[in-house]
């Protein structure tokens, strides 16, 4: 095995251990989810919190640890394969560890208004809003075409 697989391995046995019994999804109340990612209990997400929550996600469903989803891995999963094209942003097939992170920091800084390094629940409720509406909208104006 190489030093890269180890250190991954390695890497989802720490996240995970750290997450068990940790629902990530199917929590109805919005509080549930932000209760998952703010691990430390302080009102607040970090970006490491949220990496550290997505990234479970992402070696949960990397069964052959090669650090890339691929779509025969999400197949069973229809968030992730309603995502997969935007989550591969160099188009290449698979979203990789490296394309999965800086989406999670874009999302982050999308969401951190104030630009203070922390999402808090008021920041999170409004970022939700804003892209309702942008759905919302999308929809209106395919229908009406």
């Amino acid at each position: 095995m190489n030093i890269k697989k180890h250190l991954y391995n390695v890497a989802c046995s720490v996240i995970a251990a750290g997450t068990a019994g940790t629902a990530l999804a199917g929590d109805a109340a919005q509080n549930s989810w932000f209760k998952v990612l703010d691990r430390d209990a302080n009102g607040s997400v970090s970006l490491t919190e949220l990496q550290t929550v997505r990234n479970t996600r992402f070696f949960n469903m990397d069964r052959n640890r090669d650090l890339q989803l691929s779509h025969l891995e999400i197949a069973s999963n229809a968030d992730w394969k309603h995502r997969f094209k935007r989550l591969d942003s160099n188009e290449d097939g698979a979203i990789s560890l490296k394309e999965f992170e800086t989406k999670g920091r874009t999302r982050f800084r999308a969401i951190d208004q104030n630009r203070d390094g922390r999402i808090t629940p008021r920041e999170a409720l409004a970022f939700q809003r804003k892209v309702r509406e942008h759905w919302e909208k999308s929809l209106r104006a395919r229908q009406s075409s």
